[in-house]
């Protein structure tokens, strides 16, 4: 064990104990169960799977509230909450079963966003919340698996104009015309640009891709994303047109926001600590030259002794936030705490040097 393991041990609360101690694949993780399912940020994130349920919330999945299923999922998963804890395991059948119902249930023909939506936040969303907490389900996989097929043929083009002309495009506002997404990328409502909650899925599926058609659909993935050409495409990507509605154009989904360039020294956000870490988890990743910049610039808030403490907005956790962009970055440290910014920062570069020791391993065994 390295000192900085040892280290936040000894220091830290009980979520980043558990998730060190469960990782290194320790029996004393066990000892820690009930200590961490009492503790209140557990017991908060609980609170918000109960209400959603008590209150008829099935749709909502997609958004910044903390009653939102990507947020609660996110947030308990990375406090250590998993599969085969009975306390997750009884709130979570209801959304395995209407995983596996959606999955399996026909569409109508006539694209609509009721269609688009059924396959984003009725499937993709859902099945990365549950694969992030381990329910590696066969619905789960199966959306997994075809999201990377279908968004490994589009990378593979190696096509960045994604955008056609909008002001052909009866109903479209004027100041959207310009960012209006070309209609072949969705035309059966499932969506073939690289979103972030794809990344997120693949990050917790990938340990079962481990051969190599599976690795170059990844590496196909991850390199659209980190092209430069990728860097012009908004965020939102863009807009959806889909006449015959109330509406005929919307915003539906976002990229990684990430990769860019960093320089030392230079200010982040705790979105780009998150996606540093996601993107840790791909072989592809560290052949780019702007990932390389990003675990520098992060090394820069190296204190010593295997120590780092980032600037407070790096670790951001706030009410109402998304999960996926870094609003939920603490690891249940009260901020009062002296250490507390060094135990969450040396906590994250942890998880993230797990991370790169696992793929230069996997990388030397070929």
């Amino acid at each position: 064990m390295d000192s900085t393991n040892a280290w936040l041990l000894e220091q830290a609360s009980v979520p980043i104990r558990y998730n060190l101690l469960r990782m290194s694949g320790d029996p004393a993780a066990e000892d820690l169960v009930s200590v961490l399912l009492a503790h209140p940020e557990v017991q908060y994130w609980l609170s918000q799977l109960d209400l959603r349920q008590q209150q008829g919330r099935a749709g909502d999945i997609h958004g910044s509230h903390d009653y939102r299923l990507e947020n609660i999922y996110g947030k308990l998963s990375q406090l250590g909450i998993h599969q085969g804890m009975p306390t997750l395991d009884e709130r979570s059948g209801v959304y395995r079963q209407r995983l596996a119902e959606q999955v399996a249930a026909p569409r109508e023909e006539k694209l609509s966003f009721g269609k688009m939506y059924s396959y984003y936040d009725g499937e993709l969303i859902p099945a990365m919340c549950l694969a992030l907490a381990g329910y590696l389900d066969p619905a789960v996989l199966s959306v997994a698996e075809s999201c990377l097929h279908r968004l490994a043929a589009f990378a593979s083009q190696g096509r960045f104009d994604i955008y056609v002309d909008g002001s052909r495009y009866p109903g479209v506002k004027k100041e959207w015309q310009p960012w209006l997404i070309d209609p072949a990328l969705y035309a059966d409502g499932q969506i073939r640009l690289p979103t972030v909650h794809d990344i997120f899925l693949f990050s917790a599926v990938q340990p079962l891709w481990q051969d190599v058609h599976h690795q170059e659909q990844l590496s196909a993935v991850v390199d659209w994303l980190f092209d430069p050409r990728c860097q012009s495409i908004p965020l939102r990507y863009g807009y959806f047109y889909i006449p015959g509605g109330s509406y005929v154009a919307k915003a539906v989904c976002w990229k990684l926001p990430f990769p860019r360039s960093v320089q030392a020294g230079s200010r982040v956000d705790s979105g780009f600590l998150l996606a540093v870490y996601l993107l840790s988890h791909f072989p592809a990743s560290y052949r780019h030259p702007a990932f390389l910049d990003a675990l520098s610039h992060l090394d820069t808030f190296s204190i010593g002794q295997g120590k780092y403490r980032f600037s407070r907005e790096y670790l951001l956790e706030k009410k109402d936030g998304y999960w996926v962009f870094g609003s939920h970055m603490g690891m249940g440290e009260p901020r009062l705490k002296t250490d507390s910014l060094t135990l969450e920062s040396s906590y994250w570069m942890e998880l993230i040097q797990q991370n790169i020791e696992k793929v230069h391993h996997a990388a030397s065994s070929f």
